[in-house]
């Protein structure tokens, strides 16, 4: 069977890192170094600042500078501001004009990371040169013809319907949402014509990518100028009622790129578990001229056992700092004027590495050298320089960006008559989690659980699960995926014995604590049941037609007990809303409900904040209910 290497070559603008050490000769079998500093895998962006309102012109006086802002997920218009720095608010309430604030930045390329918050009912645009609009609405659990769901792009001309996100990813009013775009700007001949349309390379909503590749051929309705240009300044349009945006952070892009010239390739033969020094070795065959996207068991001549050794040009547009990233199995070194800037060793078995290096602009000489002990053909070479992006040689490299094969079949389960309960591996916050199961309800609400600690992992709405990635190639990497946003909070074991409530939370599991497996409910949804010594638990969720999850904790003992506690939630803020809500970190909403509401503490721990409630306080048997909202 035939394998495909391949090489990726990508890049982004970079300012203010110092360069790394770089890496020693690679001809020998003691290669291992120890990094002086951490390299990043992306450079940073820079970040608009919202001390005050220097960074925008001309502002509207309803657009203000505060120190935080909330919203009561049920009330409409409804925020909450407190004073302070931070977050730029439209804070006029009942407004039925159209009020927009634009960056005297402007830009042409653009990659935008910020958050936003939508009180109730309210709608906003985020305009791409003050032109192309992106919306921000509340579209909390709407999907019917005509209402406008966040991440839409705004039409082009009145009476047009907006564009549709290809899923409504957004959460409940009054918590901070995470929007991520590219945005290329349109281009123009030296003529001024059009050349190539404004289009949206990729738009992620709180972790889901909800447009690729969508052409924007002219400006919104709403927009500042119908005349399109190169460059354009970023304005926030607010519509209707209060909204918010924090953390606003960007970078601008040229369209340069580097690229590689005179490219020849030698092949040589032999079995090797580091990289050889392959001027001591005679090569068995060359090929010239090629393309790093050829067949490279085709160049080699054979499919294991053999190195390469690349030699060309590297044409550099712009002097300054660039990152190069590689990912190599087994291993291989790039060299630029004769110098190794990264040295990658699989022994054997993929490995990836990143360097940063100065290179003025020109042509430079540049070497890759790779060798294949056996499986699988990878290496792939990635970069970013002063004001260009990371990606191919053409465009982004979303794949690489994100881990994502756009070109996998997705296989999805749909939970439509009964609960569909399954067992896999699940990443939570980059981690992947080998005990945990998930479960799907035809409501519509579904769930992560870690069944060793006794933990959600995360919850999510909408469709249920792509389970490709656990049965196409052979079961890697065995993940389950939800199908919309979800919410993760902390995890870790809910339950510890404390001396008095001011203890500290303990890092390991209490004594005692097994899983005892689960038991299926009348209505096929699973029951999870632990044990803590001689007390037995039961941990329940259970969707409702609210678009929330409800988890009830039963607890039974042969006597009353002291010291027992849970942990009903860890962020850096918990606060206590007016309507009787947790605002967890302003992620997700948690409520206590019945008898169990006024028994819990919050309490500052470090730099966190924990709300624990006991349990077996009084009697033999307890219940603790709570609902989760987002």
């Amino acid at each position: 069977m035939r394998k495909n290497l391949y090489l990726c070559i990508v890049l982004v603008g970079f300012m203010g890192l110092a360069a790394c050490n770089t890496s020693p000769k690679a001809d020998s079998k003691s290669q291992d170094t120890k990094e002086e500093a951490v390299i990043p895998k992306f450079l940073p962006f820079q970040t608009l600042n919202l001390d005050d309102l220097q960074a925008f012109q001309n502002p509207d006086p309803n657009w203000k500078i505060v120190g935080e802002a909330y919203a009561l997920y049920e009330q409409k218009h409804s925020l909450i501001s407190e004073p302070g720095k931070g977050v730029l608010a439209f804070v006029a309430e009942g407004n039925q004009k159209p009020t927009a604030i634009s960056t005297k930045m402007e830009h042409g390329d653009l990659e935008l990371i910020l958050e936003f918050l939508c009180t109730k009912e309210s709608s906003a645009q985020i305009l791409f040169q003050g032109k192309y609009g992106l919306q921000i609405a509340d579209s909390w659990g709407k999907s019917e013809a005509g209402v406008i769901l966040t991440g839409a792009i705004a039409p082009q001309q009145a009476g047009q319907n907006a564009q549709k996100p290809t899923v409504n990813a957004g959460y409940a009013p009054g918590l901070w949402q995470k929007l991520h775009a590219f945005f290329k700007a349109p281009q123009f001949d030296a003529q001024g014509k059009k050349t190539q349309n404004a289009q949206l390379e990729y738009v992620y909503l709180n972790g889901m990518m909800i447009h690729r590749n969508t052409d924007l051929p002219a400006p919104s309705k709403d927009a500042l100028s119908q005349e399109e240009a190169a460059l354009g300044a970023l304005t926030f349009l607010d519509e209707i009622g209060p909204v918010a945006f924090r953390n606003i952070q960007y970078k601008t892009y040229s369209s340069d790129s580097l690229s590689l010239n005179n490219l020849t390739c030698k092949a040589y033969y032999g079995k090797w578990d580091y990289i050889p020094n392959l001027d001591t070795l005679k090569p068995a065959k060359e090929e010239k001229n090629l393309s790093f996207f050829k067949d490279f068991d085709e160049v080699s001549g054979q499919s294991d056992h053999y190195a390469l050794r690349y030699e060309g040009e590297l044409i550099v547009p712009k002097t300054g700092e660039y990152l190069f990233e590689t990912m190599i199995d087994d291993g291989g070194d790039l060299i630029i004027d004769g110098k190794t800037i990264i040295h990658n060793q699989g022994e054997p078995g993929f490995g990836a590495e990143r360097a940063i290096v100065q290179l003025s602009a020109g042509k430079h000489p540049l070497v890759i050298t790779y060798y294949e002990e056996v499986w699988a053909s990878t290496l792939a070479i990635y970069y970013e320089g002063p004001g260009i992006a990371r990606r191919t040689l053409a465009s982004i490299d979303i794949e690489a960006l994100y881990g994502e094969n756009q070109n996998t079949e997705p296989l999805i389960i749909s939970p439509e008559k009964k609960h569909e309960v399954m067992r896999s591996f699940v990443n939570y916050k980059d981690q992947k989690r080998t005990h945990a199961i998930s479960v799907g309800s035809p409501l519509g609400v579904h769930y992560s659980y870690d069944l060793l600690e006794g933990s959600l992992l995360k919850a999510w709405k909408g469709g249920f699960a792509n389970v490709a990635e656990m049965w196409q190639d052979r079961g890697e990497p065995q993940l389950l995926k939800p199908l919309n946003a979800v919410i993760e909070p902390e995890a870790g074991i809910p339950f510890a014995i404390l001396e008095n409530e001011n203890s500290p939370w303990p890092t390991e599991k209490p004594t005692g604590f097994r899983y005892k497996g689960y038991k299926i409910a009348k209505d096929e949804h699973p029951i999870f049941l632990y044990e803590l010594t001689d007390i037995s638990i039961e941990d329940d969720f259970l969707a409702s037609e609210a678009q929330q999850l409800q988890r009830t904790l039963r607890f039974k003992a042969s006597k009353p007990l002291t010291g027992h506690w849970l942990k009903l939630a860890q962020a850096k803020e918990i606060k206590k809303l007016s309507n009787g809500w947790y605002s967890i970190d302003q992620h997700y909403y948690l409520k206590l409900l019945d008898q169990t509401s006024g028994k819990e503490k919050l309490r500052k721990v470090g730099d966190k904040q924990e709300l624990i409630i006991p349990f077996l306080e009084s009697k033999a048997s307890s219940e603790i209910k709570m609902v989760f909202l987002w």
